[in-house]
């Protein structure tokens, strides 16, 4: 098995919040308490060049419908999953890849995002 000690969990959890923990993270890695692995990375990385490819559309519309719906992608994620489920977030992140690369060819013009609410009848 393997162990996992508090500041790697403190560190993932910050990776995924996108906010005032990331801004928390940043603070303290600068006291040497946390560094961000190599997933952390990824993610964080990930989330910059969905930001990039928003910059470069066309429109200041497009730009802000698709900051608005990684940002709420990426916030609602960071409620959602696991932060243990290792397998779960790296498919997130080759999902997300692709939608990026998809995002980034000058065809493409915006995003959407669609929420689905399932209802269980008992």
């Amino acid at each position: 098995g393997r162990v996992i000690n508090q500041s790697i969990l403190l560190s993932l959890s910050c990776s995924f919040n996108f906010g005032a923990d990331l801004i928390i993270c940043r603070e303290k890695k600068k006291m040497g308490a946390a560094k961000l692995s190599g997933m952390q990375k990824q993610v964080l990385s990930l989330y910059r060049g969905f930001l990039r490819a928003a910059r470069s559309k066309t429109t200041q519309e497009d730009r802000k419908r698709i900051e608005t719906i990684v940002s709420t992608e990426f916030r609602q994620k960071s409620k959602e999953v696991d932060r243990k489920n290792f397998q779960y977030i790296e498919y997130l992140l080759r999902l997300g890849t692709k939608q990026l690369d998809q995002l980034k060819s000058p065809d493409m013009v915006s995003i959407s995002s669609i929420k689905v609410v399932t209802s269980s009848k008992t």
